[in-house]
């Protein structure tokens, strides 16, 4: 097995400022598709309402607020000197930590409202279920949402894997080519190709107006050369030492050759993914065998022990994004402990239940 090449732009199109992705499509259709099997499951025990799509736009907004000021607090805290960045979400950074605080939060707001009357407290008269019973029933959907929002991760290259072994590593060429297209406009087209040695072969076309070989080699010194020489000094990325840069003129048509050193990494986003959705098909498959039945709590300690825990095994073939670096852990595997540990809580909760029900 050798290293793939995924070489592919994640920008589908664009409106002004507002870019269509895969990315965002994936994290939409997991929402959608969430919401029908929420729909689906409470309608089986006879709770679904008109309004009870309003759950689903409670979760949305703390998902939105959770991973974002999550990924500001635990990854990135200097995006707070700048709210007009903070609330740039598009541009990336959303931790699912922050996520996971979010969604509980916010369905504690749709269980629960304040009565003044009373100065406290009390649970809404919705669909008829308790806190426990709205997460076990919303981490089954949360799962299959997970799964979505990996596999976008992974097309856009980011939460990278650690370096790997060419039986198991990909090379995202596409970070390379948007970097270089942002600032050279008189490129026509980037050719990229999978060369020995784990190399990425470049070939840069450019427009027919360019014909002067002066501007092109300014070009290459200037612009190229400069690119690829930080993007392979920078840790944490695909790339490293690059080749000579080789100018040849076709039929009055330029073009530069070079070839970087690719690093092949672990696609430990999908790893991730095809977790999410075996969780995702296990929980669907114990509620619809017990329902009900089921103690109160229990699904959603299976979704906490098993996100979780494949979580801080995971993180250790990925690199660390965190500004904050304590120890051996990095800040994924140190937020995933307090939730695993919760989840534990839960199924040793929930199994001394079931004990005594059947006492």
């Amino acid at each position: 097995m050798s290293v793939i090449l995924i070489d592919y732009d994640p920008l589908l199109y664009k409106w002004d400022q507002f870019p269509l992705t895969i990315y965002g499509i994936l994290f939409a259709a997991g929402f959608v598709i969430s919401r029908y099997v929420a729909k689906y499951m409470f309608l089986r025990e006879g709770r679904w309402r008109i309004e009870t799509d309003m759950l689903l736009v409670y979760m949305i907004v703390g998902t939105i607020i959770g991973a974002r000021l999550g990924h500001i607090i635990f990854y990135e805290p200097h995006l707070l000197n700048s709210l007009n960045t903070a609330l740039k979400i598009w541009k990336g950074g959303l931790s699912s930590h922050g996520t996971s605080v979010g969604i509980l939060v916010a369905v504690a707001l749709y269980t629960y409202h304040w009565d003044f009357s009373k100065t406290k407290f009390i649970r809404s008269e919705r669909e008829g279920y308790s806190y426990l019973q709205y997460i076990d029933r919303m981490v089954i959907v949360v799962a299959l949402g997970g799964c979505f929002i990996r596999v976008g991760n992974f097309v856009n290259a980011e939460s990278l894997g650690k370096p790997a072994s060419k039986s198991f590593g990909v090379i995202h060429s596409w970070p390379l080519e948007r970097d270089i297209l942002a600032r050279l406009g008189s490129i026509d087209q980037i050719d990229v190709a999978l060369g020995k040695n784990d190399s990425l072969m470049l070939l840069f076309h450019f427009h027919d107006r360019v014909k002067d070989s002066t501007i092109l080699t300014g070009y290459s010194q200037n612009i190229i050369e400069k690119r690829l020489k930080i993007l392979a000094r920078n840790e944490g990325n695909n790339y490293g030492a690059y080749a000579p840069i080789v100018m040849k003129k076709h039929q009055g048509h330029f073009d530069l050759s070079t070839a970087i050193r690719g690093i092949p990494r672990y696609p430990v986003q999908l790893y991730e993914a095809l977790v999410y959705l075996i969780l995702f098909l296990y929980l669907i498959k114990i509620w619809h065998l017990n329902g009900s039945a089921l103690p109160t709590g229990k699904i959603f300690g299976i979704f906490l022990v098993v996100l979780f825990g494949s979580r801080v095994l995971l993180e250790f073939f990925k690199e660390e994004t965190s500004k904050f670096n304590f120890s051996w852990l990095n800040m994924s595997q140190i937020l995933s402990i307090p939730f695993f540990l919760m989840g534990i809580y839960l199924l040793y909760e929930t199994s001394k239940s079931s004990i005594d029900h059947e006492i």
